[in-house]
C-alpha cells in the first residue's frame, strides 16, 4: 500500500512489473475524495512517453526507487482512455470500468473499511494530488508542476496560431482534433479542453505519431488542413471529450507573462 508520503518518491520515477520489466514512469497520483490515500497512479508508456494509462495504486509498492505492479506493460498499456473532469477527478463510472478491466472485484472495493466504500457507501471520486501531479509538497516546484506549466505555455501558443488561420466564422463548437504523439496523454487532453474551451476529438488509430506527421505532410503537399486530411483519411474517428469552462484565469496570467517578456525576446542582442 502506497502511502500519502510516499507519493513525491514515486513520481517522475519507474515503474516496473513484478518480473522486472520496466512498464514507463509515474506521472500523476490520484487520491480518494473520502479517504485521501492514493488510489490510481497513471503511466506513461511509449518510446517518447505518448501514451498515459491509469493503474491502481492499492497492490503496488515501492521498492528501492521505483513503483511495483502486478500487471504487466501490455496491461497497462490496454487500460481504457478514461475523461477526467476540469476539476481532476474521475468519475465512479469511469473508475468503475478501470476495476473491471484490471479484474478487480467492484464489490470489494464498495466494502473495503479504508476506502470510500467504508464511509459514504460508494466508492466516491478520484481526484488527481494536486494540478500537477503531487501532493505533500507544499512550498516546492516539482517536476510535474514544471511540465504542466510546459503544457500550458504550449497549448497557448498552439491556440494563439489557430486563432490567427481560423476564419472568424469558424464554429468554435467543432472539436478540436488532436493528433500526434502527445494525442493520448492525459495530460495533455485536459490542458487542451481547459484552455480552449471546446471539445476535443482523440483519434482510435494507435499510431497518432505517424498520423501526424503523414497528416502534417500531406497538408504541406495538397495545402489542405492536416485535420481535414486525416479526417478524409477516416482515421480521425474516435472519442470526443466534450468541452469544459475555460481557465481564463490561466489564460490571462500567460498572456501576462508573454506581454511581460516581449522586450527581453525583441532585444537585440549584445555584439560589443
Amino acid at each position: 500500500m502506497i502511502t500519502r508520503e510516499e507519493i513525491s518518491i514515486l513520481l517522475d520515477h519507474p515503474v516496473y512489473d513484478g518480473d522486472g520489466n520496466k512498464i514507463g514512469d509515474a506521472k500523476h497520483v490520484f487520491l480518494d475524495d473520502a479517504s485521501g490515500r492514493p488510489e490510481w497512479v497513471t503511466v506513461k508508456t511509449g518510446m517518447f512517453g505518448s501514451s498515459e494509462s491509469f493503474v491502481p495504486i492499492r497492490d503496488a509498492s515501492l521498492v528501492q526507487d521505483h513503483l511495483e505492479v502486478p500487471y504487466d506493460k501490455d496491461k497497462v498499456k490496454g487500460a481504457p482512455s478514461v475523461d477526467i473532469d476540469a476539476g481532476g477527478h474521475l468519475s465512479v463510472d469511469e473508475e468503475h470500468r478501470l476495476y473491471e478491466y484490471y479484474g478487480i472485484n467492484w464489490d470489494n472495493v464498495l466494502g473495503d473499511p479504508e476506502g470510500s466504500g467504508g464511509t459514504t457507501g460508494r466508492a466516491g471520486t478520484t481526484g488527481t494530488a494536486g494540478a500537477a501531479g503531487a501532493a505533500g509538497a507544499a512550498g516546492d516546484t516539482t517536476g510535474g508542476q514544471l511540465l504542466q506549466a510546459a503544457y500550458d505555455g504550449a497549448v497557448y501558443s498552439l491556440l494563439a496560431a489557430l486563432d490567427l488561420v481560423l476564419d472568424e466564422d469558424a464554429d468554435p463548437s467543432t472539436p478540436l482534433l488532436l493528433i500526434g504523439g502527445g494525442a493520448r496523454g492525459i495530460a495533455w487532453q485536459q490542458t487542451v479542453r481547459r484552455l480552449s474551451g471546446r471539445p476535443v476529438q482523440v483519434p482510435e488509430a494507435k499510431e497518432l505519431v505517424a498520423l501526424g506527421a503523414a497528416a502534417q505532410a500531406a497538408g504541406l503537399l495538397t495545402g489542405e488542413d492536416p485535420a481535414a486530411v486525416a479526417r478524409r483519411w477516416g482515421t480521425a474517428e474516435g472519442p470526443v471529450l466534450d468541452p469544459v469552462e475555460r481557465d481564463e484565469e490561466t489564460l490571462s496570467r500567460l498572456a501576462g507573462v508573454l506581454s511581460d517578456a516581449a522586450p527581453l525576446l525583441e532585444r537585440a542582442p549584445d555584439n560589443g
